[in-house]
Parts: structure tokens; C-alpha cells; sequence
């Protein structure tokens, strides 16, 4: 894995992914969904192929987060790293439980003709996506939300003092 700047470059990309934007896109009846033509695009410009993982995003957001498969095994190594040096590689309880939602949420996917990826039941009951999907671009994956959730999910945050860390 190698770093560019603060972005990480998967193994065989050929350089930093940084999705923005969203897209709202339906479901269908068999919980298919169309990743935006305008995200496809850019991650296969950036070298990156037609795999992607989904699983749950674990930082705190009630969303899911789909990467490009070499990217989400480079954020899986760095987790895995951070398991070093501790007694039989076993690592700090919240490590381990970090890796473990991590991995029971994920599912590789491949897109159909259409651009489409199947969300599971499970996928689906976690995040409440029952219709809609907003993909929102999140730098080198799509995070995927209910439309609702989206809406509610920055209520009540303050971007004062971020704002004034980040412009002066």
C-alpha cells in the first residue's frame, strides 16, 4: 500500500480516489441499486476495476460504505496492523471487535450491465434502507444512506470550531 498525501492508493491503482457529490437512486425488488455512473467512473479511471466490498461504515454514521476492492483491503491492513506487536498477533479487544463488524457486514460485489449491486437484507435492516439510497461520495468510498437518516444525521453539529481549525 502506498500513501499519496493523506489518500491511500491501493496496490495496482493507479492513483487517489476522491469521490464527491450524491446521488439518489432506487431500489428495485430485489434490493438492486445502481452505483452513479459518475462514481464507476472515476474509480475506474483511478485503476481500480469493477469489485467493490460494502459493509457497514464503523465510524459512527449510520450508513453503509462501499469501496473499491483493493481499496477496502487496504483499510482492512492498516486495521490488521495495528494487531503487531501484541501477544500472538491477537491485538486489543477493540481492535478485534472492530475487525469482526467490520468483516460480518461486508460482501464483495460485483456490478451487473447495468452498474447495479444487490444490498442483503441484513445490509439493508442495519442502515433502514427500505426504498431510496443516497450515495454520498466520502473520498476513496461511496458511503450509502436512507434519505432520513442522511437528513438527521448531522443535526445538532456545530462546524464552528472545525471550520476555524481548518480556514483560521
Amino acid at each position: 500500500m502506498q500513501q499519496a498525501g493523506d489518500e491511500i492508493v491501493a496496490p495496482g491503482g493507479r492513483g487517489p480516489l476522491n469521490l464527491l457529490g450524491s446521488h439518489r437512486h432506487a431500489l428495485d425488488e430485489k434490493r438492486r441499486v445502481a452505483i452513479p455512473k459518475a462514481f464507476r467512473e472515476q474509480i475506474l479511471a483511478a485503476g481500480e476495476g469493477d469489485t467493490y466490498v460494502l459493509c457497514r461504515q464503523l465510524g459512527g454514521d449510520n450508513c453503509l460504505a462501499l469501496y473499491p476492492a483493493a481499496r477496502f483491503e487496504a483499510r482492512l491492513a492498516q486495521v490488521e496492523s495495528m494487531r503487531e506487536g501484541s501477544a500472538l498477533g491477537v491485538g486489543a479487544k477493540a481492535v478485534r471487535a472492530y475487525l469482526r463488524q467490520l468483516r460480518m457486514t461486508a460482501a464483495t460485489l460485483i456490478p451487473d450491465k447495468q452498474g447495479r449491486v444487490t444490498l442483503t437484507d441484513e445490509q439493508c435492516r442495519l442502515v433502514d434502507i427500505t426504498k431510496d439510497v443516497v450515495f454520498v461520495g466520502a473520498g476513496d468510498c461511496a458511503e450509502l444512506w436512507a434519505p432520513e437518516r442522511l437528513e438527521a444525521g448531522d443535526e445538532g453539529v456545530d462546524f464552528t470550531d472545525l471550520a476555524r481549525q481548518i480556514f483560521g
